[in-house]
């Protein structure tokens, strides 16, 4: 029995030997598209920071645009007319891109999830 053990022992070593170098390459690809996978989310994180960074800063603009024509108002000279709707359209876009990444399908595509649901699914071939 012991005897048999050790033959297949030596058998699967000597057959699955080869495959050692190739899974270990597999895996060494695989570890390199984590990283790069990695480098592009950490790259999104950043830039999408900074988009919020400056939608803050026009949003606080709008406010204060908005608020400094409604004070000088009472004239109704057109640079407050201007300066009003200047501060409208700062307030709008602001608050139409907080509404869109917001969004539960952006989201889903920005990640990559709607991708995997799809293939899981079977709506999409797989990679």
């Amino acid at each position: 029995m012991q005897l048999l053990s050790s033959l297949l022992k030596r058998v699967s070593q000597g057959v699955l030997a080869p495959y050692g170098r190739v899974l270990l390459d597999l895996l060494q690809i695989e570890a390199a598209a984590n990283m790069v996978s990695s480098v592009r989310t950490a790259r999104q994180l950043f830039l999408g920071g900074l988009v919020m960074v400056i939608l803050a800063m026009l949003a606080i603009t709008g406010l204060v645009l908005a608020h400094f024509a409604l004070y000088t108002l009472l004239p109704t000279p057109t640079n407050t007319i201007v300066l009003l709707a200047l501060g409208i359209l700062y307030l709008l876009v602001v608050a139409l891109v907080l509404l869109w990444v917001s969004r539960e399908k952006t989201w889903m595509e920005l990640s990559g999830a709607a991708h995997k649901v799809d293939q899981a699914t079977g709506k999409a071939p797989p990679d």
